[in-house]
């Protein structure tokens, strides 16, 4: 049994009906009672005379019925919104209040702090909490529905709602079940990221079109490595899927490892800069497996180019690569103009069927944002690239773009020419200290490789390589040493708190 996303069909139900379509450490629940389940929520939808395009939160953390309860809204083509537990209470109401969503789905054992909706909970029960619309408003584009709604952090603090439509999964769906990561139906993926964080839909989207299995791992089992690994083997998990800092988090251990794990046989490591170290030490550690750096904004459904990782990519550069344009797409380096650059550096931007139709009630940025390349939907990222070799670097965001004594300096270039230094260095990020809003500083993060002492030595050796490779300007005043970077919710470095120690230094 699998999901065709051009029929929008749970299809071949007479096939491997007991196979396991999500696993979580509590709960096992089959491909036929998902389907069983998931005709039950669509007939309480059709009870409430809900309608298409009418937005439903889907509110827990990592539960089984989690999973069931987003293929269902798909199936009923009424888009998901992803809540998870840990967010804060004011930007659930603030997410509820944008979506006006009158139905909740609450997969946790506890009540959730919505009012005014319908609930239906894990046992398919559901009632009215407080006084329901009276209409429902719909979103349902005919022939392109919105799948979900995923809020990101917006720069000004506003949650920014993203909308990917069924055009937008198809083709991020003929890509990832495609051979360049050769999953199968056999596949047991790990589900890492919580649901409201896009990467979770690296695992989602390719499980429920290829019928295979989805492992979900909870919060409590990503901080306990001995139990993570336990059950990702138990379970014979061979897709991996997450963060490099999360992959760089369970290095520390020595029993991840080929040895101890050997049904991992894929990698895909995305959402932030991947240091050389993590990619190295993650390949020596899994040597026969594929491990993958992949590349791309929430805007155009999770990823839009990768690279398979092997020994002579790190011999042949200091940086790891993005890699290459997932099918039907094209990578595009221009100007501030839209123009496009034919050599050197600019903003990426991405153009293909994968591009988001834009962002929920906001049609200013979406205006800035979205734009038509080609003739083809494409989204400005933000982020500057350029190629070499026909393969696509980039050195960080614009928005990461300062201005430091009248020069434009990109913070992540300073952090990758102290990370070229391999043999000493794991992994650095870099911060700019600001006073009144001009930046002041420039203090670079620093994660040591193993056995490696800090001493006056090694300091003075970063220091003599930044100069080299870099301008003065691009020289941090400061080398702070670090022995864990801080990660947020969805286990990125989280550089806000990097200024927070510098300051509580």
């Amino acid at each position: 049994m699998k999901l065709d996303y051009r029929t929008n069909q749970l299809i071949e139900k007479d096939r491997n009906t007991n196979k396991a379509f999500v696993i979580t450490p509590t709960q096992t629940i089959s491909w036929e009672e998902a389907s069983r389940i998931s005709e039950k929520l669509q007939q309480i939808f059709s009870l409430y005379q809900l309608t298409k395009g009418h937005p439903v939160i889907v509110y827990g953390h990592k539960e089984a019925f989690y999973t069931v309860a987003m293929m269902s809204c798909i199936l009923a083509e009424m888009p998901f919104v992803p809540i998870d537990t840990i967010y804060p209470a004011d930007r659930i109401s603030y997410i509820k209040n944008a979506t006006e969503s009158a139905v909740v789905i609450n997969c946790t054992n506890s009540p959730t702090p919505f009012e005014n909706v319908i609930e239906i909970n894990s046992k398919i029960e559901h009632k009215i909490i407080g006084a329901l619309p009276s209409t429902f408003v719909n979103y349902y584009i005919p022939g392109n529905p919105i799948i979900y709604m995923m809020f990101t952090s917006g720069s000004t603090g506003t949650p920014k709602g993203v909308e990917i439509t069924r055009r937008n999964v198809i083709a991020f769906s003929d890509w990832t079940t495609g051979p360049d990561y050769g999953y199968t139906e056999n596949t047991n993926l790990m589900n890492q990221a919580i649901f409201s964080f896009d990467l979770s839909m690296y695992d989602f989207v390719p499980f429920l079109s290829l019928g295979a299995t989805l492992v979900c791992t909870p919060k409590e089992l990503c901080e306990n490595r001995t139990l993570l690994f336990d059950y990702l083997h138990q379970h014979k998990v061979n897709a991996w899927a997450s963060t490099p800092s999360y992959a760089y988090y369970n290095l520390y251990d020595e029993d991840f490892n080929q040895d101890k794990l050997p049904y991992l046989t894929s990698f895909v490591l995305i959402g932030e800069r991947l240091p050389a170290t993590t990619a190295i030490k993650l390949k020596e550690r899994f040597e026969s497996a594929k491990v993958i750096n992949a590349y791309g904004p929430t805007e155009a459904t999770v990823a839009t180019s990768m690279i398979e990782l092997d020994k002579s990519i790190f011999e042949k550069y200091a940086e790891v690569p993005i890699g290459y344009a997932m099918p039907n797409c094209d990578l595009v380096i221009i100007d501030e103009n839209n123009n496009e650059i034919e050599n050197g550096s600019g903003e990426i931007l991405i153009c293909g069927p994968h591009v988001a139709n834009g962002y929920f009630k906001n049609p200013a940025l979406t205006a800035e944002k979205f734009i038509t390349f080609n003739n083809k939907p494409a989204y400005k990222t933000g982020d500057i690239g350029h190629f070499q070799d026909g393969i696509l670097f980039t050195t960080g965001r614009s928005d990461e773009q300062i201005k430091f004594n009248g020069f434009r300096i990109e913070l992540n270039e300073i952090s990758n020419c102290i990370g070229a230094l391999k043999h000493i260095v794991n992994h650095a990020e870099t911060i700019a200290l600001r006073r009144n809003g001009e930046v002041k500083k420039l203090v670079s993060f620093i994660q040591l490789c193993e056995n490696v002492n800090y001493t006056k030595e090694i300091e003075l050796e970063i220091y003599e390589h930044c100069k080299i490779k870099m301008p003065h300007y691009m020289v941090p005043a400061e080398l702070k040493l670090i022995d864990n970077f801080p990660y947020n919710n969805n286990l990125k470095v989280d550089k806000k708190k990097l200024e927070d120690i510098y300051l509580k230094k």
